[in-house]
C-alpha cells in the first residue's frame, strides 16, 4: 500500500477481519494508526479512522491525553462536514475512554451528547455504547434513576442489533441496577436472560452469585463462583478486558458477606493478575484494588489496610459497580486500622451517598458495618448510637430477604445486649431511629418527606412507624404525635 490509497488504509483498519484477528490487542491500535498515517489528516478518511483510533488510544495503550487529542481532532472533522452519525460514534467512543479512565463526570457529559445525536441518526451500535457509558456513570455517581433509564433504552437496542454481546451487556447492566435497588426479583430476571444469550459471560455469572449469596442460596452461589473461575483460568487477559477484576471483585465481595474466606487466595491471584497486565487502564486497577482491600479487611491485614486506604482516598463519594461504595470500604479500612473516629465519618458519608442514591442493600450493610465498629469500641454512646443503625439494617435486609446479613445482624445485637445494660434511654422500649421518626410525625411529615430528611427509603419509613405504634400502643399518627407530647419526646423547634 502507498501514500494515498485512500480507500485501502481506511478498509484495511476498519475491516471485521482485523478485529476478529486482533481483537482488542496492541496489533490493532498499531494498525490503525499506520493507517492513519497514509489519509489526508483532515479528511473524512481520517475521521472514520479517528473512532477507533481514540478507542486504541485509550483502551488498549492507555493514553487518555492522546486519546482525547484524537476526539478533539475527530470531533472537528465531523462538524466541519455537518456528519452527524460521525460525531455520534466518535463521541460515544471517547465517552468510553472517559469511564475507563475514572472521570465519570466527562464520560457522561459526552454519553448524552451521543444519545441526543441518535435521534438524528440510525446507529444503533453507537447509542447503545453510549447508554452503556451513561449507565456506568450515573451508577459511579449515585443517580440510580438517570442509570436505569439508559441501561432500559439498552434492551431493545440489543435485540434489534441481535449481537450476543450487546444482549449480555445491556442484561448485566439492568441486573446490577435491579441489584443496586435490592429488587432480587427483577434482578434474577434480567440474570436469566443475560446467561440464555451469554451462558459463559463472566460479568453476568459473578452478579449472579453475588445475587445467590445475598439470598443465602450458598449451593448455588458456591456453583457459579466456581464457573467464573473456570472461564478464567481459561481465558485470555488484555489491557481492556474488565473480565478480570470484576472476577476478583465478585469473589472479594462474596467473601466479605460470608464472612468465609475460603476463596480469598482464588481472588488474590485474579486480582494480581488483573494488575500486572501492561497498560492496564486505571478502571481495572481500581476495581482489582478494592477487590484487594476488601481481603485485607477480611484478614484483619493492617498494613496494606493503610495502602489501600491511601489509594481510595480520591475516589469518594462514588460506587464500585453494584458491590460497594468507597466511602463504606474506607470506613472499613479505617476501622481494620483502629481509627474509629476516621470510621465513623467515611461510614456517615457512605450512609449519606446511599440514602440519596437508594442504594438500599448497600445502605443496609453500610449501618451494620458501622454499627460493628460502634459495638466493637464499647463507649456507652457508641453503643447507643448503634442500636438504630441495627434497627435499620434489619428492617431493611428482612423486607429484601437478605438473609446472611440478617443473622449477621442478629447477632451484633445479641452480643451487644449481652454487655451491661442501661435503662432504656426512651419509654416502651422505642429505639433512637423510631424517635426520630416519631418527632418528625409530631411535625406533620409525610413518609416521603421522613424518608428524604433521614436518608431512608420510605418502605422503611414505614416499618418504623408499624413499629411506633405497636410499641406505644396508638392507633394513628395523630395518636403517636400525642403520646410524643406527653412523653417529651417532641423535636424542639
Amino acid at each position: 500500500m502507498e501514500i494515498g490509497d485512500t480507500p485501502g488504509a481506511v478498509a484495511i483498519a476498519l475491516s471485521p477481519t482485523l478485529a476478529r484477528i486482533y481483537g482488542d490487542s496492541p496489533e490493532a491500535a498499531k494498525i490503525l494508526a499506520q493507517a492513519f498515517l497514509l489519509v489526508p489528516p483532515d479528511s473524512s478518511e481520517a475521521g472514520n479512522l479517528l473512532t477507533p483510533y481514540i478507542g486504541a488510544l485509550g483502551m488498549l495503550q492507555g493514553d487518555y491525553s492522546r486519546a482525547m487529542e484524537a476526539f478533539d481532532q475527530g470531533l472537528v472533522i465531523a462538524r466541519r462536514a455537518q456528519d452527524s452519525t460521525l460525531e455520534m460514534a466518535t463521541t460515544a467512543r471517547a465517552a468510553q475512554v472517559d469511564r475507563f479512565h475514572l472521570h465519570p463526570c466527562r464520560g457522561l457529559k459526552k454519553s448524552l451528547r451521543a444519545i441526543e445525536l441518535a435521534s438524528l441518526v440510525d446507529d444503533p451500535y453507537s447509542e447503545i455504547l453510549g447508554r452503556s457509558v451513561a449507565t456506568g456513570c450515573s451508577l459511579v455517581l449515585g443517580d440510580l434513576e438517570g442509570a436505569r433509564g439508559h441501561a432500559a433504552a439498552m434492551l431493545p437496542l440489543a435485540e434489534r442489533l441481535g449481537q450476543r454481546g450487546e444482549s449480555a451487556r445491556a442484561f448485566w447492566w439492568n441486573a446490577e441496577l435491579s441489584r443496586l435497588e435490592g429488587d432480587w426479583l427483577r434482578a434474577f430476571e434480567h440474570s436469566d436472560h443475560g446467561l440464555v444469550a451469554a451462558p459463559r459471560d463472566s460479568r453476568l455469572l459473578g452478579t449472579r452469585a453475588a445475587l445467590e449469596c445475598e439470598m443465602g442460596e450458598k449451593a448455588q452461589c458456591e456453583a457459579h463462583q466456581e464457573l467464573l473461575l473456570q472461564i478464567w483460568g481459561l481465558g485470555r487477559t488484555t489491557p481492556t478486558s474488565y473480565i478480570v477484576p470484576f472476577t476478583a471483585l465478585t469473589i472479594a465481595a462474596i467473601s466479605r458477606i460470608t464472612g468465609v474466606s475460603d476463596r480469598s487466595e482464588n481472588a488474590v491471584t485474579v486480582a494480581e493478575a488483573a494488575l500486572s497486565i501492561q497498560s492496564v487502564i486505571p478502571l481495572n486497577t481500581l476495581t482489582a484494588k478494592v477487590a484487594l482491600a476488601l481481603l485485607a479487611v477480611q484478614v484483619g491485614d493492617q498494613p496494606r489496610a493503610e495502602n489501600h486506604y491511601a489509594y481510595l482516598q480520591r475516589h469518594r463519594a462514588t460506587m464500585i459497580a453494584s458491590v460497594i461504595s468507597v466511602d463504606r470500604l474506607l470506613g472499613l479500612l479505617s476501622h481494620t486500622l483502629g481509627n474509629y473516629d476516621r470510621a465513623s465519618e467515611h461510614f456517615e458519608d457512605a450512609l449519606a451517598f446511599c440514602g440519596k442514591a437508594g442504594y438500599r442493600p448497600e445502605l443496609a450493610w453500610t449501618c451494620h458495618d458501622y454499627a460493628e465498629a460502634l459495638v466493637q469500641r464499647s463507649d456507652a454512646t457508641d453503643r447507643e448510637k448503634a442500636r438504630p443503625l441495627l434497627d435499620e439494617s434489619l428492617a431493611i435486609s428482612s423486607e429484601l430477604g437478605m438473609r446472611p446479613l440478617m443473622d449477621r445482624v442478629i447477632a451484633l445485637q445479641r452480643r451487644d445486649e449481652s454487655q451491661p445494660e442501661r435503662p432504656p434511654a426512651y419509654p416502651d422500649g422505642l429505639s433512637q431511629r423510631e424517635v426520630e421518626v416519631l418527632q418528625l410525625i409530631t411535625l406533620g411529615k409525610s413518609n416521603p418527606e421522613i424518608a428524604e430528611e433521614l436518608f431512608i427509603s420510605p418502605n422503611t419509613v414505614a416499618h418504623h412507624v408499624t413499629n411506633i405504634l405497636n410499641k406505644t400502643n396508638t392507633s394513628n399518627r395523630t395518636e403517636a404525635a400525642t403520646y410524643a407530647s406527653r412523653h417529651g419526646l417532641v423535636q424542639p423547634l
